[in-house]
């Protein structure tokens, strides 16, 4: 929650405060608003999917001859399926005492268990946008960029206990209690490049709807930034993104 807060107040500082009110809007070309849908490629560990959206807000800087740079932040919430979820995670109080546990009462107790897992995002990323001026109307623009992405992965337990009784009258009853049971999170930060195409579509001088697909790595760094990094590339579910967008942009 606090990444997200600080994504949100970080988006309106950069989108919104320097245009009515700073010497930036001199030198701003656009601001750019945009939903995403993301699905991971080359999974790791069992994992099946990886897919979410968000949203993100990007400050375009000119930089001549067609070219721009765009300082982008945002947010993503993803959902992650696993197999083996539990025992891929490495949870040592499933491990060494809840099992066991859980193993001892289903000989009393009906237990039903199922996994879920979220995985959230924070990348900033500085892009290098190339978009000849071929038409008005019609601007198609290919781009790269470098960056950082901040995480946070969940799982957790969805747990059903239930248990039939017998009242002294005869009649039976099924009582039943569903609750969740949360393992440690993985958090990490990791480096990002992206390469993508898109169009932007002008309806007026100033504003224009964007569509845009783009391909996201997260590279193994752990060669060059040591055992540290390699601990949360083993956390994050996925090697790269396939990333589809949509929104708006506004010249100035």
């Amino acid at each position: 929650m606090k990444y997200k807060n600080l994504v949100l107040i970080g988006i309106l500082q950069l989108c919104i405060i320097p245009p009515l009110f700073g010497q930036l809007s001199k030198v701003l070309n656009a601001v750019d608003f945009d939903v995403h849908y993301n699905s991971g490629l080359f999974l790791k560990s069992e994992v099946t999917q990886v897919v979410g959206y968000g949203y993100s807000g990007a400050l375009d800087f000119p930089l001549g001859n067609s070219f721009e740079m765009s300082l982008a932040a945002g947010y993503f919430k993803n959902t992650v399926n696993q197999d083996s979820a539990v025992k891929n995670w490495g949870w040592d109080f499933w491990e060494e005492f809840y099992s066991i546990r859980v193993e001892n009462f289903q000989e009393t107790y009906d237990v039903s268990q199922s996994t879920s897992q979220e995985l959230l995002l924070y990348p900033v990323t500085l892009s290098v946008v190339f978009q000849p001026k071929w038409n008005e109307n019609v601007q198609p623009y290919i781009e790269g960029g470098l960056g950082v992405v901040a995480f946070k992965r969940s799982l957790w337990l969805d747990e059903t206990w239930g248990k039939e009784y017998q009242l002294a009258s005869g009649e039976k009853y099924y009582y039943d209690y569903n609750f969740d049971t949360y393992a440690v999170p993985k958090e990490g930060r990791l480096f990002v490049a992206d390469v993508g195409t898109g169009v932007n579509i002008f309806f007026w001088e100033k504003f224009a709807t964007r569509m845009n697909i783009r391909y996201v790595s997260y590279p193994d760094l752990s060669g060059m930034l040591g055992d540290n990094y390699s601990v949360h590339y083993d956390r994050f579910p996925a090697r790269s993104s396939l990333m589809f967008s949509l929104g708006i942009k506004i010249s100035y």
